[in-house]
């Protein structure tokens, strides 16, 4: 109700803020009272003797007197003890219950708290006067909380009107807890299907990339396949060219055509091999397997050691004695070492003959032990990385070399391959007079 067409009832607001109690004040003229206001308990008590208001509204905590003893202070006045007292409390303690009913608070508002909770409480204590003027005398209960005893005094309306406070506050915030669940509820949807829909465009972006690195591969394998058929190819040549001399010098015998022909045959099975390996090479693996690490490396180097020695760089296997395996896919094993491999042959071509840096080339792969873990590695002798772009190698399209030379996604596919798919670590680093990738196991 708005307190129209009646004679103002007076509110004594007692509240040591100037910015809660200035806030207050105006809330409440705007529903037609009339405000007198104190700034502590003390002021409050000496105010209301004097004005006699219709209601009493305090803050709890406060210097000089609190709401508490304040509130205990005009119950115990005779000829103040009927006007009603509302008290602001948090009730963040069993002793602010305790303390409520000890000092014989009329009614309580817990905050944070809302306007209409506020007016509504105001309206039913001033319309409801006469009836707790009659209540009775208060019930005398001893009530002992942890390590001290407490007289209670309250009448029965009190004790139920803090009751009701504490049960409003419950439901209040139980339904703030519905709220809040079913909007983490829609948040959790929300954020469900971002993830699913992030996922699918790593996915398909992941899935790009390694298409992209397979036909930059491709383009080396075939580049190795040729080199690797050259010399077959020059013998199968040089043995077709001595057809016309051995048919005139009439050295084409039975003999003569089984030598051609076998020498033929073993040419065309070193070709067919090559073929077999590389396209074994390029069939991704299907399922984690237990495989043997230092098989898979020296398959590598067989293959490609002569695409390498043409370009004067040696690669060398230091491999220790004992047998080393590892659960994993083999095929992307190999293609993440023929990745590092040609990064170290791009490295040294690239510093090869510069001031300091030596002609000849040479890559190390290696697998050590080191506290029960397997280490495999690649190092060269090209220089090594800058440091101010050794923390950025392994960023998808970060590459150092002419664009048309690379897409720079080697680097990064192996990283995904090994910590991704594998669950390994590859890292990078400067050592001794190049760069040194190492595999942890």
């Amino acid at each position: 109700m708005l307190n129209e067409g009646k004679e103002k009832s007076k509110i004594l607001l007692v509240e040591d803020s100037m910015t809660q109690a200035t806030l207050l004040k105006r809330l409440l003229q705007s529903y037609n009272y009339d405000v007198v206001m104190a700034d502590n308990g003390l002021n409050g008590s000496i105010i209301a003797k004097e004005i006699m208001p219709s209601l009493i509204i305090s803050d709890v905590n406060m210097p000089v007197m609190n709401g508490y003893e304040m509130c205990k202070l005009i119950k115990k006045s005779e000829e103040m003890s009927n006007i009603p007292v509302i008290l602001l409390t948090e009730l963040s303690s069993s002793d602010d219950i305790i303390y409520g009913l000890e000092c014989g608070a009329d009614n309580f508002i817990i905050k944070p708290y809302t306007e209409k909770s506020l007016i509504s409480r105001i309206d039913y204590l001033l319309a409801t006067s006469r009836i707790r003027k009659s209540d009775g005398a208060g019930m005398g209960i001893e009530l002992s909380l942890g390590s001290k005893t407490y007289m209670i005094n309250s009448e029965k309306r009190q004790i139920l009107n803090l009751l009701v406070s504490t049960y409003e506050k419950t439901i209040d915030q139980n339904r703030q807890l519905k709220e809040k669940e079913q909007e983490l509820i829609a948040l959790n949807a929300v954020l469900e299907k971002r993830v699913l829909e992030e996922t699918a465009r790593r996915m398909e972006k992941e899935q790009l990339l390694v298409q992209q690195s397979k036909m930059a591969e491709m383009g080396g394998m075939i580049n190795a396949i040729a080199h690797q058929w050259k010399q077959p190819l020059n013998v199968i040549s040089a043995m077709a060219q001595d057809l016309d001399d051995a048919f005139d010098y009439g050295q084409m015998d039975k003999e003569y055509l089984v030598s051609v022909r076998d020498t033929i045959l073993k040419q065309v099975e070193f070709m067919t091999r090559t073929v077999d390996d590389f396209c074994g090479f390029l069939r991704p693996s299907k399922d984690k397997i237990t495989f043997d690490i230092k098989k898979s490396i020296e398959e590598i180097v067989m293959m490609f050691s002569p695409y390498f020695r043409k370009s004067d760089i040696s690669l060398n296997v230091i491999l220790i004695e004992e047998n080393v395996s590892a659960i994993g896919y083999p095929n992307e094993f190999k293609q993440v070492i023929l990745n590092l491999i040609n990064n170290a042959k791009d490295a040294i071509e690239l510093t090869r003959g510069k001031t300091g840096h030596p002609a000849d080339g040479r890559i190390d792969i290696g697998v050590t032990k080191e506290g029960g873990h397997l280490r495999v590695f690649v190092a060269d002798n090209g220089g090594g990385i800058a440091e101010d772009i050794i923390d950025r190698i392994f960023e998808p399209y970060f590459t150092t070399k002419e664009l048309h030379k690379s897409m720079g996604i080697g680097l990064y596919m192996s990283r995904t391959i090994i910590e991704n798919h594998m669950g390994w670590r590859l890292t990078a680093a400067n050592a001794g007079d190049g760069a040194e990738f190492v595999i942890e196991i």
